[in-house]
């Protein structure tokens, strides 16, 4: 987006082994990650003038800071469709698909988007491959079939379309009849879908996409660009004040926490007031930092659990144990784990205050889990080495 001139970065964790990992990334294309192969970890980098999670388009175009039309609507399921076919095509699962995971990449040549309806022309990737949704509590057993999530995420790209396009198409019940038989045909399969949309382009004179609306029902570009146009160059330095303000030391999730909160008010502003008066943040609005609690170990229950370990051992074996050696090495190797817990930091622009004391609690009962893990690989390790070091000495 125009005026989003910073870098957020996304965090996930994955499983597989590091070469199939590094396969899906290549074959998926985006470029701009980091692998972190020690703590099993990727971090995305999103130039956010650039590119666009797909759950903040929708959000900005349910504002009405984005316009968008049917047909653009239209394209962009179809596109998430055919980047679902490509990673299928190279045996690929991703297990964890959802909205806020698949991002917009503007082609090079393309301008990025503002609050000015344009020709949108981007590629389509996929984020967080192998990553569980950890916000859940069943985090472990939360994998979603691809195909079902693909064709969730398409329905509610179409139930966004249907709710916030409805007003401005000048034939309502052409536009619902496009609705309903998208919506059939998504859950026929997805060639009869990429079939129908085939089929409205031709029919609404969109051949191939090629004018990025539908004839008859899409109002054109420049009709749109009256009351924006003028209003343009207000939001661009409105966009420019919040970072001055909000962007501190290279924090991007403060800043975009208070940027996406400000914006309803910023799209008020330039559609409806007869003079343009820059916004800030609601007066009530509060980021509260959680990110210390992410690297927070609890010491008593690691200091509990080892001792309840060797406690266990002990019935069966008599060992001498290095409980200070013990205890460090296990706190450097938590806290190397409990690095991928910066993804509760994704969808920080969207979180609900209210919702704070529930993330923690989430997040606490991750670590609590990691820890219990930890020490008992790690006990069990020692253990195996000390009794190979009995063996050898009694040799």
């Amino acid at each position: 987006m125009r005026g989003f001139n910073y870098r957020s970065q996304l965090t996930f964790s994955y499983s597989k082994q590091i070469n199939e990992m590094k396969q899906i990334l290549e074959n998926d294309g985006y470029k701009q990650f980091e692998i972190n192969e020690q703590q099993n970890v990727i971090k995305y980098s999103i130039p956010n003038e650039r590119v666009i999670r797909l759950d903040n388009l929708l959000y900005l175009f349910e504002i009405k800071y984005v316009q968008i039309t049917i047909a653009q609507m239209i394209q962009l399921c179809l596109q998430i469709v055919y980047k679902y076919k490509q990673i299928q095509q190279n045996s690929i699962q991703h297990n964890y698909l959802h909205k806020n995971r698949i991002l917009l990449q503007l082609v090079s040549q393309q301008e990025s988007l503002s609050i000015l309806p344009i020709k949108l022309y981007y590629q389509i990737h996929f984020i967080g491959y192998d990553c569980p949704f950890y916000e859940q509590k069943d985090y472990k057993n939360s994998k979603i079939n691809d195909k079902d999530a693909i064709k969730s995420i398409v329905e509610e790209i179409l139930k966004y379309l249907e709710q916030y396009s409805k007003k401005k198409v000048k034939n309502k019940i052409k536009f619902q009849k496009i609705i309903q038989n998208l919506r059939l045909q998504i859950n026929q399969s997805f060639d009869s879908f990429i079939q129908e949309i085939n089929k409205i382009y031709q029919e609404y004179s969109n051949l191939n996409n090629q004018n990025q609306m539908l004839q008859s029902l899409d109002k054109q570009f420049d009709s749109l660009n009256f009351k924006r146009k003028n209003r343009n160059q207000n939001v661009q330095e409105n966009l420019q004040a919040l970072k001055q303000n909000y962007f501190i030391n290279d924090s991007w999730h403060i800043f975009e926490f208070y940027l996406y909160n400000t914006l309803p008010l910023i799209t008020k502003e330039f559609r409806k007031g007869a003079y343009y008066s820059q916004q800030k943040p609601p007066k009530d609005l509060q980021f509260i930092n959680f990110q210390n609690s992410l690297m927070f170990y609890d010491k008593k229950l690691i200091n509990d659990v080892i001792n309840k370990e060797i406690e266990n051992v002990n019935k069966q074996f008599k060992f001498e144990w290095d409980l200070h050696t013990i205890q460090k090495e296990i706190i450097e190797i938590i806290l190397l784990k409990f690095q991928f817990l910066q993804y509760f930091q994704n969808d920080i622009q969207s979180i609900d205050i209210n919702d704070i004391e529930t993330k923690i609690n989430q997040i606490n009962l991750i670590k609590e889990n990691i820890t219990k893990e930890t020490i008992e690989q790690e006990i069990q390790n020692y253990l195996e080495f000390k009794i190979l070091c009995s063996v050898d000495e009694s040799i």
